[in-house]
């Protein structure tokens, strides 16, 4: 396994949940495949929400257009999301503070105007600006819109009339997509599962 994972199988990575179908980690191919060969957590097909044991999953791999392993007597297609057959925990742990920790706090919605912005249109605010002596930390950092970034500019909420949606606070470490490295890209498939609320 060690060798597909060095082949480039390790840029993709996998969504794991508990057996309710709370996402609960990030893991790499091999930790992927690990969970699946033992028994231990079984595929999900994000357009059916069928899931696959190993089995299942090397019959249908052929079918879906996931990137796939090719092996001498299979081909095998590297899943996207995992779901555990055991495990209903939900793990806590403490966040570290980043621009991208806290656009995922967030769920990618400027907390000015409520729009969810794309990757290209997605900044971070100092709610107390800089300027004003005004901390890079959670509860001074919110997600807003390019448009809202300027127009609130270096004045304070109050001059600006602009006031967050919520409150920013440190987040809870349940949400997997604080795992996520800076060069990590997050999958059209986990988004049904990472911002339903």
């Amino acid at each position: 396994m060690s060798k597909l994972y060095m082949m480039g199988a390790g840029m993709n990575r996998a969504l794991v949940l508990n057996k309710h179908w709370i996402p609960v980690n990030v893991v790499g191919v091999e930790k992927a495949f690990k969970l699946l060969f033992t028994g231990r957590a079984s595929c999900l097909n994000y357009e059916t929400f069928l899931h696959h044991d190993l089995d299942s999953w090397i019959d249908i791999s052929e079918k879906l257009s996931l990137p796939k392993i090719k092996m001498s007597r299979m081909t095998i297609a590297i899943p996207e999301l995992l779901l555990l057959d055991d495990y209903s925990g939900i793990p806590h742990r403490r966040v570290t503070y980043s621009k991208r920790n806290v656009i995922f706090r967030d769920k990618f919605i400027c907390q000015y105007c409520g729009k969810r912005c794309s990757d290209k249109e997605v900044t971070v605010d100092h709610v107390l600006p800089k300027c004003k002596g005004g901390k890079s930390a959670w509860d001074n950092i919110v997600t807003a819109c390019l448009s809202c970034n300027q127009k609130k500019n270096d004045k304070t909420v109050e001059q600006a009339g602009m006031y967050p949606l919520k409150t920013p606070r440190e987040p809870r470490g349940t949400n997997p997509l604080f795992c996520l490295s800076k060069t990590d890209s997050m999958k059209e498939s986990w988004k049904k599962f990472l911002f339903t609320s």
